[in-house]
């Protein structure tokens, strides 16, 4: 598991680190090297919450180039011109969405075409490292923690989901503040025996 921070700027000024692990390190590896893309760019696509607008972030700021965030929810004509816009300057273009373009109903047959000839990429619901990292990062930030021992516990039980694991993570922050300690493996019990109930 690598964390990838200022000064490679995967943040974009945000703050915001991108743990890479092999659930997401063919992306990033594939931005990093933007230089051997088709000529139509790439298309990024994963679940929710899983990094797609920070690698778009950080491929505009640390690449030049040109990102549309969320391509899947644009209006046809509105796309077709911003990609023409990009290729026309120059700029290697880099769409992000939850689906590929074959779920969009792409009604415009030239920016069908367009979609079509572009590389496709995906990023994977978390692995265990990647669950671990976020775990671990997300409690840094809110001002808890945990013990090794409790990470490894919550990582064999959460839901393999991005979107799982931030909804645990500000249910056992908010606990353990109000206990004044870390999360650790009495309130990580407990919350699984009640999972259902606080949808985590």
């Amino acid at each position: 598991m690598r964390q990838i921070a200022l000064p490679l700027d995967w943040s974009a000024g945000s703050g915001t680190e991108l743990i890479v692990t092999p659930a997401n390190e063919g992306a990033a590896g594939l931005i990093e090297n933007h230089s051997y893309w088709p000529q139509g760019g790439v298309i990024l696509t994963g679940p929710p919450r899983s990094g797609k607008s920070l690698m778009a972030a950080h491929f505009e700021v640390s690449h030049s180039g040109t990102a549309i965030d969320d391509a899947d929810q644009w209006e046809n004509e509105a796309l077709f011109h911003a990609w023409n816009a990009a290729k026309g300057a120059g700029k290697p273009l880099l769409l992000t969405a939850r689906t590929p373009p074959g779920e969009w109903g792409t009604a415009l047959p030239d920016l069908r075409s367009r979609l079509a000839a572009m590389q496709l990429t995906q990023l994977a619901e978390p692995d265990d490292a990647m669950l671990e990292g976020l775990l671990r990062l997300h409690l840094a930030r809110a001002g808890t923690g945990a013990t090794d021992e409790t990470l490894s516990y919550i990582v064999k039980r959460i839901d393999r989901s991005y979107a799982a694991t931030e909804r645990f993570v500000r249910e056992a922050n908010a606990r353990a503040l109000e206990q004044g300690g870390p999360v650790g493996m009495k309130l990580a019990r407990n919350l699984f025996e009640h999972q259902d109930e606080l949808d985590i």
